[in-house]
C-alpha cells in the first residue's frame, strides 16, 4: 500500500461518539490524539507497541487500541476494513483494567452495527490547528 490510509469514524443516527469523546478532552490531549492518528495513516506504520496494541483473543481479533498518554491514558479502539482503511470505533479514558474489556464490547457492538447496516462511518478530516469538535473531527 503506497498511499496513506484513510481514517473513518463510527456514526450512529447522527451521533458522533468519537468526536464527542475527543472534544471533551483538554486541548493538549486533542492535539496529541491528532498527531498519533496521523501517524497511523502512514503506509510504513507497523501497528506495534507502544503506539498500538493488537488484541489477540478470538472474540476481539482484528481490533486495535491506539494508546495515548499525557496526564491520563486515553485509548481509541479501531479496526482495519477490507480496503485497508482505519475505522475508529470507541474512545475512552483508561482508569482501571476492566475499562478495556468494557470498551472492547462497545467497539464490537459498533462493528456489528456497521456490518448490519444500522450505523455508518464518516471520513475523518483534520482541520489545521484548533480543537476537535464533533463537526470538524
Amino acid at each position: 500500500m503506497g498511499l496513506e490510509r484513510r481514517i473513518y469514524r463510527f456514526v450512529d443516527s447522527g451521533s458522533d461518539p468519537i468526536g464527542i469523546f475527543i472534544s471533551r478532552l483538554e486541548p493538549k490531549m486533542q492535539q496529541k490524539i491528532r498527531t498519533q492518528i496521523k501517524v497511523l495513516t502512514a503506509p510504513q506504520c507497523s501497528f506495534q507497541p507502544p503506539l498500538v496494541k493488537a488484541f489477540r483473543l478470538d472474540r476481539y481479533k482484528g481490533f486495535y487500541e491506539l494508546r495515548i498518554r499525557l496526564r491520563q491514558m486515553v485509548r481509541i479502539i479501531f479496526y482495519i476494513n477490507t480496503e485497508g482503511d482505519i475505522v475508529l470505533l470507541h474512545g475512552f479514558v483508561k482508569r482501571h483494567e476492566r475499562a478495556t474489556e468494557q470498551a472492547l464490547e462497545t467497539a464490537r457492538a459498533r462493528k456489528l452495527a456497521l456490518a448490519s447496516g444500522t450505523a455508518g462511518i464518516t471520513k475523518l478530516d483534520f482541520i489545521s490547528g484548533g480543537d476537535f469538535d464533533a463537526k470538524t473531527l
